[in-house]
Order: structure tokens, then C-alpha cells, then sequence
């Protein structure tokens, strides 16, 4: 099932608290991993600290996955832990890297890059948003809605080792969601893929939504006017909605770009 097929008032409903809430946002994220469409442009009214000022943040989803070309031939988990770009998504980078200079001139871009630590995000930020020539900095809050065996991360050791030029040191030995109620301790990235194969969990939407509030509150805060967040597409959608309840169909494809107002009253 594509994007466009999802109604459009699902996720408000699912945002709620219940079972029936939690299983039908399970339904729609499954569905949803592949692709998904596209609605720019939301505003909210935010209280915040005196010096905040209003900010244009670019939202952007990495680019394909591997995890995303095997689950839209079989709609099954293939159980990809962290995937890596695939090689349509590299193109797809490579393409959004060369856009930047056709915004030159005719927008503001963006003063710093905040990007998730899953290797699908940091790839895109690294490879599409070099010409920039700004920091990028590694943001948890970022991280993807914990739904599939790709929303599970790598340690903060590894992750410096394929990319050198970021820091990784604010970082959770294990940054993403854990199951709190598993048979074992979650202390390692080998423990949370066996669990996660041998009977699966998602996040809470209560966690997630605790998540999304603590991003708009430190974006709020921020110096500069115009930033990038690099990440994923059930976590950008629901950011949307954050930002404005009315807002439910920000599906971004894979390296798409969508512009957002967040407007901050003092």
C-alpha cells in the first residue's frame, strides 16, 4: 500500500492513547516504510524562551535503503538491522547534493544540519548536504519511529569509525528505544536484535510524542533562523502533525525535501 492510500486522518487518530490506537499506527507504519507523499509549508504558535526567534527548518528523508527496496518487493521485515543506503539511494543523495545550488539566491539555506544516528540518515546528511558547507550534528531525537529491524541503531564506537568527521560522543551506548519489559537486559546491540527477531516491539506513541516535543522545544531555542533536519519518514510526518494537529500527510519519498514555518511566540 503506498502513501496515498493511507487516509489521511489515521495518524491523528492513532497519536491518541489505547490499543486500538497502538495497533492501527503499528498497521499504518508497516505500510508506510517504502514511500509515502508530499505537503510543505505548516506553521505553529509556540511558547518559548525570549531570545527565540521563528525558524524555517528543512525537513529531509534519507535516501532509499536497503531495508526500503526489500520490504517494497515483500512487504516482510527482511530484518536489515540499521540499514545502509542502497544504491539508488546513493543516487538519489548524489541528486540532492547538486539541488542546493539551484536554491542559491532564491532561499534562505541552511545555517547547521541536525541529523539521526541511524547509517541511512547519516549518509544522506554527509553525501547531500556537503555543498552546504555547515556543521552537522548528530541528534537521538531525531532517530526514527522504533517499528522495523532498521530503526535498530549501532553503538556510538562504530558509527565513528564509518564517519570520522562527526561526533558521537553525546550518544547512549544504546540511543534508540528498548523494550522495558524483555526477558533480558537490552545492554547490547546483539541483544536487541535477538529479541526484536524473536518476537518484535515497537515504540510507545506516548515516548514518541515525548520525543517530537523535546525536538521542537531544542529547535525553538536554537540561534539560527534557517536549519536542516536529516531523518525518516514516519518520524518527519509525525513532527508535522506536532507542529500542527491539522497536518497529517507529510509523506516525504526518499531524499525529498519539505519546507516548514515554526513560528515562536514569546
Amino acid at each position: 500500500m503506498r502513501g496515498e492510500q493511507i487516509s489521511a486522518g489515521l495518524l491523528v487518530t492513532t497519536l491518541g492513547v489505547g490499543v486500538v490506537g497502538t495497533l492501527a499506527y503499528w498497521y499504518w507504519a508497516k505500510q508506510f516504510k517504502a514511500t509515502g507523499l508530499h505537503q510543505a509549508t505548516i506553521k505553529r504558535a509556540k511558547q518559548s524562551k525570549p531570545q527565540a526567534r521563528d525558524k524555517t527548518v528543512y525537513l529531509i528523508r534519507h535516501g532509499q535503503s536497503t531495508f526500503n527496496a526489500e520490504y517494497a518487493k515483500t512487504e516482510v521485515d527482511p530484518f536489515l538491522f540499521d540499514a545502509p543506503l542502497s544504491q539508488l539511494g546513493e543516487v538519489q543523495v548524489a541528486e540532492l547534493a547538486n539541488s542546493w545550488e539551484q536554491r542559491k539566491g532564491r532561499e534562505a539555506l541552511p545555517e547547521i544540519v541536525f541529523a539521526s544516528p541511524l547509517t541511512r540518515a547519516l549518509q544522506t546528511a554527509a553525501g547531500g548536504l556537503a555543498p552546504l558547507g555547515v556543521e552537522v550534528r548528530v541528534e537521538p531525537l531525531l532517530r526514527e519511529h522504533l517499528t522495523d529491524s532498521c530503526d535498530i541503531g549501532r553503538t556510538p564506537v562504530e558509527l565513528a569509525k564509518e564517519f570520522p568527521a562527526l561526533s558521537f560522543s553525546h550518544l547512549d551506548e544504546i540511543w534508540w528505544y528498548i523494550d522495558p519489559e524483555a526477558d533480558e537486559p537490552l545492554s547490547t546491540v546483539k541483544a536487541c536484535q535477538d529479541v526484536f527477531i524473536k518476537y518484535g516491539y515497537m515504540e510507545p506513541l506516548r515516548v514518541l510524542e515525548a520525543r517530537l516535543d523535546s525536538l521542537i522545544d531544542m529547535l525553538a531555542a536554537r540561534p539560527e533562523c534557517t536549519i536542516a533536519l536529516v531523518g525518516h519518514g514516519d518520524f518527519m510526518n509525525a513532527l508535522a502533525e506536532r507542529i500542527d494537529p491539522s497536518e497529517t500527510d507529510l509523506w516525504l519519498d526518499n531524499c525529498e525535501v519539505a519546507k516548514v514555518q515554526l513560528i515562536c511566540v514569546q
